[in-house]
Order: C-alpha cells, then structure tokens, then sequence
C-alpha cells in the first residue's frame, strides 16, 4: 500500500493550505498556551517534525529549545509586540535567523504567533570575512611607517592610519571632519596642494608628488613628500582620496650634507692640483738643469773625465731621468684630475704607431731576449685620435709587459671591431702576473701589487692610472685578466672617431 505524502495544516487561515505549503520559507505557528498548531514542509525539514508534532510544547521543538526566553518573546508579540528577531544553530552548524511576529485567525484577532526561519550561515560568513579582511587590511596600514589619510569629496579627513595621528601629533577625535589644508595651516593652504587633490578627484592614474615644508610643534621644520590617488569607483568608497605622506627630512638633510661635503672635495681636490702642478714644474727646471749639467761633463766640455769619475756621474744621470719620469707622470696625473690635459685629434694608423713603440723598446727586449708576437689583420682602418696620447698608453702597457717578464714572449693582438666601431689591441705576458686580491686595485694611484715589486722593479704606481685615464679620454675601454705567475693580458678597445 502506497504511502500518501503528509500534510500540515494551518486552522483556522484565510489564505489557504496550498498557498502556506508551497512556500519555501520554514514557518511554524503556536497558539497561546504555546503549543505547536501548524507548520509547513520547510519548517519540518529544518526542525525535524511530524504530523504528529502539532500540539506539542514549543520548548519540546528540537533547535528552537535552545533560545533564551522563546516563550516569553512569543507571549509579548501575541500581546501586541510587533516582532523580534533572533539567531539559533542548529546541530548541523548552519545559522538562521529566527523571525517572531503575531498570528491572526479569520476574525483578525491574534490567536498565536508565528515563527519562521532564514538560513544566513552564507551571510554569517560573508560578514565574518569581511571584518577579518577589514581588520587585516587596518593591521597592514597602521604598520606602515608612512603616513595614510583617506579625504572625502570635500577633502575632509575620514580616516588615517597609525603614523598619521603620531605625525601631526592629533587625535582620531580631532582631525575627523577636518578639512585637510587646516592640518597645516597657513603652509599646507596653497594652490598646488589643492591642485594635486583636484587632479586626483578626476583621475586614476598616478600624480605628481608634492613636496613641502611643515613646522610641527613636537618635532619641528619637517620636509614632506605628498602624493594623492582616487580610490576605486563603484564601491563604499566611491569620491574617497587617499593621500601618502613620506617624511623625507632626514634624506634632503643627508644629501644636502653630502652635496656640501662633494663641493668641499672638489675644491681640496682642485687645490691639491694646483699644487701638484706647481710643485712638479718646479721640479722640473732643476732637474732639467742636473741632466744637461751631467750631459756636458759627460761630453768632457769641461775637462776629460776617468773611469772613476764617470760612473758617479752614470749614476746621477740615471736617478734624475727617474725622477724626472716620475715628476712628469705626476705632473700628468694633476693636469688629467684638474681636466686641464687637452686632446688632439688627427688621423692615425694604429698598426704603423704599435711598430714605432715597439721599436722604442727594442734595446729593453734584446737586454731580456723577449720576442714580440704579432697578430694583425691584413688591413687597419684609418682612426681618428690623439696619437701622443694613444702612444704613452702604449708605450706604458709594453714597457710594463716587459719589465715584469724575465723569460717567455710578448704577445701583440690587433682586431677591427666593426661591429662596434673601433679597434681592439690586446697585450698579453708571460710574466709573474698579478694576484687575484690584487687584481682590482692595480689602477689606483700609488698602488704597487706588492711591496716586492716596487723595490724589485721599481715605480711608485703611477703608470697603470695615468693609462686608465687616458683611456678614458680617448672614449676607450680597458680589462685586464691575469693569473699569478703565468702572466696578464690587458685589452683596450678605441673609438674609430672621438667625436
């Protein structure tokens, strides 16, 4: 025998079973005494009740006996109280909210009161995440360092993080509403800053940053860095602007500090210049004067000499050219930091000017029996440089090649380089090389790669930073690779054309 479908009836009820069923809204209806009269197909799925449920005890009704004065709040609403609304769990976790309202009979006296629930786990939900995400996102602002102000339309303050308040020294209280000019005012009350902040109301994209000055009563004159962005239309916080400000004081102190100290090493660095300069062309005129002093009595203009007498005299020939090379490289090295050693440009076939410093240096190869490599390209384009300078890079490079190789060859490499429109050259030994702790400060002034080298080979370090220079100024470039004991390359790439 088929089951038949039960059916819960409401009586007495104007509108009619049908209609009451079809709802998907629980509704459950009581009567005075508080006794279950009535309820629909949702009420039953949600309360888990039975036909044979009407007439028992709404305290009996599982779920709805686990709210605080239920029959108190129904006995107030059947006794003219317009509704109340609660929220109950029930065992599943899901939340409802549970609506009380009177229930009238046919004669529209109320008789009861009816109960009915909404399930609002999923808005529970929605609004529990919605105050988690608003308090992270407070907890993210306020531990930013910098200042954060949300304006209104009318650029009223409406909300601020942490450092906002510490910065202005001010309370929530008394800067909500404030316009945000009076914050500082008369300084903040200009039209720039209004004009950022009317720029920001009609666009979204990024502004200009303003920067400007605030005495504050605790902390003092502070420079501050303003910048202003709409924020995203359509939502609550529609015609809203927040406004960052960075305190850069400290940075344009600290700059200003450096910028004054630059000034005053550029002028120490000017003076020590000059005085190199002036110091070195004097020196200069009596050594000058030692070298064709000793050249005469060398000459026997002022009587023959003997043996005995002229290796004295070698002796202080060869000291004064040293110190003459040194004095001149210095002299060089002043001109160069001063930017007072000009370039000369004329044509120049590099090939035909590698083979002149060569044979400049061919009594120092023979004394060594050191061979020259060469490797050249059938065909160098002409260039455009300063030759005199192009030769003392040169000639300093070689002359360095073979002063720090006591056996092995000299390797000499040319390439054309059209790619990048100019000539490579690259030098390389077989000499003692160069450590790699060493290596990177090869080409500062007075720098000897180690303290044996300076008495073993002599020099005071100039050389190599009066080469790293003129490269310089001659628009090249220069590396160097070397490995201890087997030897070093340096490689310089040129300009075909300076300008």
């Amino acid at each position: 025998m088929a089951t038949s479908k039960p059916r819960y009836k409401f009586r007495p009820h104007p509108i009619g079973d049908d209609l009451i069923n079809c709802i998907e809204l629980p509704i459950l209806v009581i009567n005075r005494d508080h006794s279950v009269t009535g309820f629909n197909p949702a009420a039953a799925a949600i309360l888990s009740l039975a036909p044979s449920d009407v007439g028992r005890p709404l305290r009996d009704v599982p779920m709805l006996a686990e709210v605080n004065d239920l029959e108190a709040l129904c006995e107030l609403v059947m006794n003219g109280r317009a509704s109340f609304h609660r929220e109950v769990q029930n065992g599943a976790g899901s939340w409802f909210s549970l609506g009380i309202g009177p229930y009238k009979g046919s004669d529209q006296k109320i008789s009861g009161a009816v109960l009915t629930l909404t399930n609002v786990t999923a808005f529970r939900a929605s609004l529990e995440q919605a105050i988690a995400e608003r308090e992270y996102t407070k907890a993210i602002i306020n531990t930013v360092i910098y200042p954060l102000v949300v304006l209104d339309e009318e650029f009223r303050v409406q909300a601020a993080n942490q450092a906002f308040y510490l910065m202005f020294q001010a309370s929530r209280e008394g800067t909500r509403g404030v316009r945000f000019y009076e914050l500082g005012k008369p300084d903040w009350d200009v039209l720039r800053l209004r004009t950022l902040f009317s720029e920001a109301r009609s666009t979204d994209g990024p502004l200009d940053v303003v920067e400007m000055d605030h005495e504050f009563p605790a902390v003092g004159r502070r420079t501050l860095l303003l910048n202003a962005r709409r924020l995203p239309r359509g939502g609550p916080l529609e015609k809203k602007t927040l406004v960052a400000i960075q305190d850069i004081t400290e940075r344009k102190q600290a700059e200003e500090a450096l910028r004054q100290k630059t000034v005053e090493a550029q002028e120490a660095s000017l003076i020590k210049s000059r005085f190199v300069s002036n110091v070195s062309h004097e020196l200069r005129t009596p050594l000058n004067a030692i070298l064709g002093y000793s050249a005469l009595l060398a000459q026997g203009v002022y009587g023959a000499l003997s043996q005995e007498q002229m290796e004295p005299l070698s002796g202080v020939r060869r000291n004064a050219k040293d110190l003459l090379y040194l004095v001149n490289d210095v002299l060089d090295l002043a001109r160069i930091e001063a930017g007072k050693l000009p370039v000369s440009l004329e044509p120049l076939k590099l090939d035909l000017l590698l083979r002149e410093v060569v044979a400049g240096m061919k009594p120092f190869l023979e004394k060594k029996a050191l061979d020259i490599q060469w490797v050249l390209p059938e065909a160098l384009p002409l260039m455009e440089s300063d030759a005199g300078k192009m030769k003392q890079i040169l000639t300093n490079l070689l002359s360095n090649a073979i002063k720090f190789t006591a056996k092995g060859q000299i390797t000499i490499a040319v390439k054309d380089r059209p790619e990048k429109k100019g000539v490579e050259v690259g030098i390389q030994d077989t000499g003692v090389g160069i450590k790699p702790e060493e290596l990177a400060k090869i080409f500062d002034a007075f720098h000897q790669a180690d303290a044996d080298t300076t008495r073993e080979f002599g020099g005071v370090g100039l050389g190599l930073t009066i080469v790293k220079e003129l490269v310089h100024l001659l628009k090249g470039e220069m590396t160097v690779e070397s490995e201890y004991q087997k030897g070093s390359t340096f490689t310089l790439f040129f300009p075909y054309r300076i300008s």
